[in-house]
């Protein structure tokens, strides 16, 4: 309308990282799990064009991709330090194991097998 645009959208994003910690010394898996994360958002932009001139602003600097990257990395460090500092007996595994049994149900729950 006239050289004023407007524009919005709501983006979705799932991210699913398979993580294992590998024993240098045997070459054996020491630890591995999924880890999960999930993020919504929106953004809302508005640029002018005046006479062949565009400016337009940041519209979606916080994506969902960035966020849910940024919470796997959260994820992972948390994990880490309960798994292999405080050990796979330690209370906070508790947390960990619940969630990959969550995780493992709601994948089982997307397919049908006959």
């Amino acid at each position: 309308m006239g050289g004023l645009s407007l524009g919005g959208k709501k983006d979705k994003t799932y991210i699913a990282v398979d993580l294992k910690v590998i024993n240098t010394t045997t070459g054996q898996i020491a630890d591995a799990r999924t880890i999960e994360a999930e993020s919504t958002g929106s953004g809302f932009g508005a640029g002018v064009n005046l006479r062949g001139i565009s400016l337009a602003g940041d519209t979606f600097k916080r994506t969902p991709a960035g966020k849910a990257i940024r919470a796997c990395i959260i994820y992972m460090s948390e994990y880490l330090d309960c798994s292999l500092v405080q050990g796979k007996n330690a209370d906070c595994m508790k947390k960990w194991n619940e969630m990959d049994q969550k995780r493992r149900q709601k994948t089982k729950g997307t397919i049908d097998i006959q």
